[in-house]
C-alpha cells in the first residue's frame, strides 16, 4: 500500500478561480448581492444574473470579482466578525433602512434634497448583528415583483454603501495575490521523505472602466510555480523572484455589457465557459482529462484568444464563443487553433435549481497532421436544505491524424465518459463538509481504463477573507492495485 502524500498549502491570494456552488449556495438571497428591498426594472433593463457575473467580472466566470462578489464575502461569506480587524457590518432589513420607509415621511423635504437623496442613496442602516443567517434573513420580501415608474424611483431604492452604487465610485479597480505551499511528499523505498516550499502563483489583476458602466478593459498576469527543494527561506524568495519575472498575461480582454437584456460582447484572451459547474480545482479526475484532451499540461494555465457574445435576463442564458487560437502553452507562431463553443441553460432562484448543456469543437491543422477534440457536457444543480448538490456529464472525444505516418494516413481516436457528482453540506455558519465521487471510462487506440476518484473533507470561511480547508483524496485505475493518496490542508488570505 503506498504512504499517503500529505500536502499543506499556506496561501495569501485573491481567489482567481470560479466557485460556482457558491452561486448556487446563495440563489435564494436577494441580499447576498445587494441591500435588501430592491425594487426591479423592466425586463429589457435588468441586470440582475444568476450567472457567472453575479460574482465575477468575466462573464466565463473567474478572475477579478465584482463588486457584487465582494459584497457576498465581505457581508456572508463569513463565521465570525471580530471588531479589532474592523469587518464590514452587516445590515438592518427592509423595513428599517430609510429607503424602505413610505416616502410621505420625506415631505417636509424640498424636490432638490429628493432628487439628490435619490442620485446619491441614503445612507445604508446597519444591523446589530454581526453574523446574519443566509437561510432565515433577508432571502425576499416581494419587492422584486414591483416595477419601478422611472430610473428616479429605482435609484431611491440603492443606499450609498450598495454595490451598485460603489461601482461609480472610481473607474479603476482590481486585487491580486500569492499562493505559498508547503509540500511533504514520501517517496517510495526512499529513507527521508521530500520537502518542498515554493511559490505556487502570483497574480495580478486591474480593470479600467472608461465609459461608465459599459465598456470594460480587464488585464490579468500571472505567475506560476513549480515544486523544488528549499534549504532556506532566503532560496525560497529567490524562487518567489524569478516566479514573478516568468509571469505571462493570463487575461487580457476589451468587454462591453450592459446591453439590453444583460447581454454583452466580449474579446481578447481568457478561457471561454464550458460546463455548468466548471470546477475551481485543476487537480480533479474530470479536469485533469479535460486537459489531456486539449493537449494541454493543466488547466490552471488554459487560455485562448477568441470572441465571445451572450445574454442572461434573469432565469434563461446563452453565449457563444468564437476561439481563434490556443495561447494555453507557449506562444507557438504555428497554432491555428479555430472552433467554436456555447453554452446554454436555466438558473432558478427556487432552490438555486440550474441546468446546462455545453459543447466545444476545437481543430488545430498543422504540417504534421490535424487535432480536433469534440466535448459535450450536460449537468444540473441545486440546493437542498443545508446541501448543494451537483451532477455533471461530460464526453471528450479527441481525433489525431498523423500526415507524416509511414501509411497514407493515420488517425488515433481517444474517447472518454466522465461523470462526476460534489456535495458541499453546511454544518453550521460558513463552515462545511464536502465531498466528491468521479468515474471515467477512456478509450484510446482499442485500450480501455477505468478510472475513479473521490475525495471528502471540510471547509471554512472563517472571516472575510479567511478560508481554511482541509481534504483527503484518493484516484486510481482499475487496473491499479494500489490508489494515489494525498492529503491536503489549505489556508487562505484574501482580499
Amino acid at each position: 500500500m503506498k504512504i499517503p502524500i500529505l500536502l499543506v498549502s499556506f496561501s495569501m491570494a485573491l481567489p482567481l478561480l470560479a466557485e460556482p456552488w457558491l452561486g448556487i449556495r446563495f440563489a435564494q438571497n436577494c441580499a447576498a448581492c445587494h441591500a435588501p428591498g430592491r425594487i426591479n426594472l423592466p425586463a429589457i433593463q435588468r441586470r440582475c444574473t444568476l450567472s457567472c457575473q453575479g460574482c465575477h467580472v468575466s462573464p466565463q466566470g473567474g478572475g477579478l470579482r465584482s463588486f457584487y462578489g465582494k459584497w457576498n464575502e465581505n457581508r456572508w461569506l463569513r463565521s465570525f466578525a471580530i471588531s479589532l480587524l474592523k469587518p464590514k457590518s452587516s445590515f438592518a432589513p427592509t423595513k428599517q433602512q430609510l429607503y424602505g420607509k413610505p416616502q410621505t415621511t420625506q415631505s417636509k423635504q424640498s424636490k432638490a434634497q429628493q432628487q439628490m437623496l435619490k442620485k446619491r442613496g441614503y445612507p445604508l442602516v446597519v444591523g446589530k448583528q454581526s453574523i446574519i443567517n443566509a437561510e432565515t434573513s433577508f432571502k425576499r420580501d416581494g419587492l422584486e415583483y414591483q416595477i419601478a415608474k422611472d430610473n428616479l424611483e429605482f435609484l431611491r431604492q440603492i443606499p450609498q454603501q450598495d454595490p451598485y452604487r460603489l461601482f461609480t465610485d472610481s473607474k479603476i479597480d482590481g486585487g491580486g495575490g500569492f499562493r505559498y505551499q508547503l509540500v511533504h511528499l514520501p517517496q517510495r523505498g526512499a529513507t527521508k521523505a521530500s520537502t518542498y516550499l515554493f511559490l505556487m502563483s502570483a497574480d495580478l489583476a486591474l480593470r479600467w472602466r472608461p465609459m461608465y458602466r459599459n465598456l470594460h478593459v480587464v488585464f490579468e498576469q500571472r505567475g506560476i510555480g513549480f515544486p523544488q527543494r528549499v534549504k532556506s527561506l532566503k532560496k525560497s524568495f529567490i524562487q518567489a523572484r524569478e516566479l514573478l519575472e516568468t509571469s505571462r498575461t493570463r487575461s487580457l480582454y476589451l468587454l462591453v455589457d450592459n446591453l439590453p437584456f444583460n447581454s454583452y460582447v466580449m474579446a481578447g484572451l481568457y478561457r471561454p465557459l464550458f460546463g455548468g459547474n466548471p470546477s475551481p480545482d485543476h487537480t480533479t479526475l474530470m479536469q485533469k482529462l479535460w486537459s489531456t484532451h486539449l493537449g494541454q499540461t493543466g488547466s490552471y494555465s488554459s487560455r485562448f484568444r477568441g470572441l465571445s457574445i451572450g445574454t442572461a435576463p434573469n432565469v434563461p442564458y446563452a453565449n457563444l464563443h468564437f476561439i481563434i487560437r490556443d495561447e494555453s502553452g507557449r506562444y507557438d507562431k504555428q497554432d491555428r487553433t479555430r472552433g467554436v463553443a456555447g453554452n446554454v441553460g436555466l438558473r432558478f432562484v427556487t432552490l438555486g435549481l440550474n441546468s446546462t448543456y455545453s459543447f466545444w469543437y476545437t481543430a488545430n491543422k498543422t504540417d504534421a497532421g490535424k487535432k480536433s477534440t469534440l466535448a459535450n457536457s450536460a449537468s444540473v444543480a441545486a440546493q437542498l436544505w443545508r446541501s448543494t448538490l451537483m451532477l455533471e456529464y461530460m464526453n471528450l472525444r479527441t481525433n489525431t491524424k498523423d500526415s507524416n505516418a509511414a501509411e497514407t494516413s493515420k488517425t488515433a481516436k481517444m474517447n472518454t465518459h466522465v461523470v462526476e457528482v460534489d456535495t458541499y453540506t453546511r454544518v453550521w455558519r460558513e463552515f462545511y463538509l464536502l465531498a466528491q465521487y468521479a468515474l471515467a471510462h477512456h478509450e484510446r487506440e482499442n485500450e480501455q481504463e477505468m478510472k475513479h476518484s473521490w475525495y471528502i473533507g471540510t471547509r471554512a470561511f472563517l472571516m472575510a477573507g479567511i478560508d481554511v480547508s482541509l481534504r483527503y483524496a484518493q484516484m486510481r485505475a482499475d487496473e491499479e492495485k494500489d490508489a494515489k493518496q494525498s492529503l491536503t490542508a489549505q489556508l487562505h488570505f484574501y482580499f
